[in-house]
């Protein structure tokens, strides 16, 4: 083997190793700098005997957020959720953290309506809206939501009993194991 082959083969290895030393450097540097912040939901879980629907209000899409909680006349369909019979999610946002989701509301309080399907088959939305009935809201915080992961219930499970909501927890519990009417009593607002 002549010396200008041995060059050769010497610094072509020369390169070979930087190039491999430097692979997983900017494999790094391109994941770090394309890395958004992944989804962040909140799913609703319905162990209720019926079929539920619900909304939430988050100020930007549904242009009112907690303390307001008068329904508007028309809901947001990216916010609605309907015929809900055993899970779905709820609300999700491109957002690092609960408190990053809650950034569009007023207070950092996302409400969730919960509604009985049938009565919105029944009666239709208009009416529903315009008496502003439901059968519970859930007023979360990013606390609230963090230490549940993101997962309510309806109706709500234990771990919800600390969260806001109207009517309160207990009164919730109370009508879903005597309910007064064959269809769950409905809350007008407070």
């Amino acid at each position: 083997m002549s010396h200008i082959t041995r060059e050769r083969n010497t610094s072509s290895m020369h390169y070979i190793n930087r190039f491999r030393y430097s692979i997983p450097f900017c494999v790094l540097l391109l994941v770090n700098c394309c890395m958004e912040p992944g989804d962040t939901k909140i799913d609703l879980h319905n162990s209720f005997h019926t079929i539920i629907a619900c909304y939430t209000a988050d100020g930007l899409n549904s242009g009112f957020s907690y303390p307001d909680t008068t329904l508007p006349r028309t809901l947001n369909s990216y916010l609605l959720r309907e015929h809900v019979d055993s899970f779905c999610v709820v609300y999700s946002r491109r957002a690092g953290s609960y408190d990053d989701l809650l950034s569009t509301t007023q207070c950092g309080i996302l409400s969730i309506y919960i509604f009985d399907q049938d009565s919105i088959d029944i009666h239709g939305w208009p009416e529903i809206l315009s008496k502003n009935q439901y059968l519970v809201r859930y007023d979360l915080s990013a606390d609230d939501l963090l230490s549940l992961r993101g997962h309510i219930s309806f109706p709500p499970s234990r771990q919800m009993k600390n969260v806001k909501m109207y009517p309160p927890y207990d009164k919730v519990i109370s009508n879903v194991a005597f309910p007064i009417s064959v269809n769950f009593p409905f809350y007008e607002q407070e």
